[in-house]
């Protein structure tokens, strides 16, 4: 007596019918409801959902497909941006949500916008004078010996927070100062040069006057009156999270031991006073 086909209940094909696909996941195929030997196959998510693969790759869901549950290959996340719990993210609200050094710029990454800055700073006469070393303090800057031995440095400072902004490069800085009087042969008898360096103090003392010099630099054009330019470049650079740069001027030899006056004099107010120019990009 010929049989009847009815459409499988449930399950896999009977007989030997082509099984359904399946890699064993919710995904595999089934007959259910089909009397032609084919399958019917899932079609929606399955596995692990959307996840970050790195900084700044993304993983969608899985889904089935023809049986198999697939896992999408990582995607680089667009815009530089980078990927954050499950997913990218679309837009960016601070420098760390985006990749490879960039910037956030109004919601979207990029490279850092540099801006050029100059600022020119005054001295401040409260913190600027001399230092003998027979201890006398004066707030007059002038630097060599006198006549009875007792030799001094020049100090001077220029306070320049908040006018850099935080996190500014300095791309130069010049030291401008004008001499305005020599006293005897200070360049001939006190070693030939004027020295420049950076010190860091409250108040002037004779303990900043001692101290060894640590990245001394040479005044240019020297042995006549008039203005000098310094490059500081370095100095100042190392000066920014203090908020002020300071110098010592001090001829490289203090004294000749011969009773004679032999100094400079750098004015601290008026047309000629010194000042710091600095110039950087943040």
């Amino acid at each position: 007596m010929q049989g009847t086909c009815t459409p499988v209940a449930s399950g896999a094909p009977h007989g030997n019918r082509t099984a359904c696909a399946s890699d064993g996941s919710t995904c595999g195929g089934r007959c259910s409801g089909k009397a032609d030997g084919t399958c019917n196959y899932p079609t929606g998510n399955c596995g692990s959902g959307p996840s970050c693969s790195g900084t700044n790759m993304s993983i969608a869901q899985s889904t089935c497909s023809a049986g198999t549950c697939q896992k999408p290959a990582a995607r680089t996340c667009a815009g530089s941006l980078i990927c954050s719990g499950t997913t990218c993210k679309t837009s960016c609200t601070a420098n760390s949500d985006c990749v490879g050094g960039l910037v956030c710029n109004s919601g979207t990454c990029g490279m850092k916008v540099v801006q050029t800055g100059t600022q020119t700073f005054a001295v401040d006469t409260a913190l600027s004078g001399r230092v003998q070393s027979d201890d006398v303090i004066d707030p007059r800057v002038s630097i060599g010996d006198y006549a009875d031995n007792a030799d001094s440095c020049g100090f001077l400072s220029f306070p320049h927070a908040p006018a850099i902004p935080s996190g500014a490069t300095v791309t130069s800085a010049t030291l401008n100062i004008y001499l305005q009087s020599l006293t005897g042969t200070p360049y001939a008898d006190l070693g030939g040069a004027l020295v420049v360096d950076r010190t860091s103090y409250t108040a002037l003392s004779t303990s900043i006057y001692k101290a060894s010099f640590v990245s001394p630099t040479g005044v240019p054009n020297s042995d006549t009156a008039g203005a000098k330019s310094v490059v500081v470049t370095s100095l100042v650079a190392k000066d920014l999270s203090k908020g002020s740069s300071q110098f010592r001027l001090c001829f490289s030899l203090r004294t000749d031991g011969n009773n004679d006056q032999d100094f400079v004099l750098i004015p601290t107010g008026g047309t000629n006073k010194p000042t710091l120019v600095v110039n950087y990009t943040f």
